[in-house]
């Protein structure tokens, strides 16, 4: 199985702009590293907005205590 078909469609909406351009420009025109490229800035993006919003929740939950 080639990775390239690993690329969920919903990329395509979750992540906007950068899904479409992994698809457009990655996937549909074979070019392994366009793909590889734009789903490691994905899970770069998805893991510094996680790690964004469990801080300022751990900041909340501390002065509900």
């Amino acid at each position: 199985m080639a990775c390239s078909t690993c690329l969920p469609w919903p990329a395509t909406s979750a992540v906007g702009g950068l899904g479409n351009f992994a698809i457009a420009y990655g996937y549909q025109k074979f070019d392994q590293t366009v793909t590889w490229t734009a789903v490691i800035i994905m899970i770069v993006l998805v893991q510094v907005v996680q790690g964004i919003a469990n801080a300022i929740a751990k900041r909340l939950l501390k002065r509900q205590q």
